[in-house]
């Protein structure tokens, strides 16, 4: 397949032994097509597929750039404030690709009948009326992502055995798309392949975070050894994002805590 031009020889890991590597763009995966081999390639979203557009909500402005004013307007804060904080962007901004390659890479899988799914650590649920799970779909579709071709006969699962968050619902898979609402990675993709009751014979797990990478080979290690693990860490030149005046920024992450505060007063399903 055309785009899976990137095929490394690699000597056949341990049972079990996570093989995690460096990659630049998603196209780069290692995939062993074989064809008796069920194949289950995961993405993170966030970061490694898409970016939010506002340059003020994009990660190397409030984490490096403007740090500080970003810890001044967000330690105040209580808990539920902050994390509602953060949730606002994703229903609020549009996201852009970070690949313009990778929707067609996505297709070329499913073409080639490797199934795939997305795992966020966005939330789920309703706020002010809006779902942010159909949010998020949509935004995939609106850039030409759709991940719901690999299960097709799955409705939508809401994984009621973990604790409720504080802002949002119980984790959740609607049309390709888990959002595991910042509950541990690993533990939802567990709870996902044993509720439709299905077991890969590899997975690949592409994100831009190396803890997530982690925690996904310790629980696939844990309740499924049998699967053999790949981790992909994703490492972009970060194409797309855009540094912001200090103005800009303090004007956009105040607007989200006062909105996070109104929201607050009301009832939040």
């Amino acid at each position: 397949m055309k785009w899976l031009l990137h095929v490394f020889a690699l000597l056949a890991p341990l049972h079990g032994f996570a093989v995690v590597v460096p990659i630049h763009s998603i196209t780069h995966m290692e995939l062993n097509l074989e064809e008796e081999k069920q194949v289950l390639v995961v993405f993170d979203i966030d970061d490694t597929l898409t970016i939010l557009d506002e340059p003020a909500f994009q990660g190397p402005n409030f984490k490096v750039h403007h740090s500080s004013v970003f810890s001044s307007i967000m330690d105040p804060l209580s808990d539920i404030e902050k994390q509602l904080a953060f949730t606002i962007p994703l229903f609020t901004s549009s996201g852009d690709l970070i690949e313009i390659e990778s929707p067609a890479f996505i297709a070329d899988l499913h073409r080639n009948r490797i199934k795939t799914i997305a795992l966020t650590a966005a939330p789920a649920g309703e706020i002010e009326g809006a779902s942010l799970q159909d949010r998020r779909i949509a935004e995939l579709n609106r850039v030409g992502i759709d991940f719901s071709p690999s299960f097709p006969d799955v409705g939508e699962i809401v994984f009621t055995d973990f604790n409720l968050p504080i802002v949002g619902t119980y984790p959740l898979y609607k049309k390709g798309v888990i959002l595991t609402n910042n509950t541990h990675k690993g533990e939802v993709l567990v709870r996902f392949l044993k509720t439709i009751e299905w077991t890969p014979d590899e997975i690949l797990f592409v994100d831009d975070r190396m803890s997530n990478i982690h925690d996904v080979e310790s629980a696939l290690k844990h309740f499924y050894p049998e699967i053999t693990f790949k981790g992909f860490h994703f490492k972009t030149e970060r194409v797309g994002y855009k540094q912001t005046d200090a103005d800009n920024f303090c004007r956009k992450w105040i607007e989200m805590v006062e909105m996070s505060k109104e929201i607050l007063a009301k009832d939040i399903k």
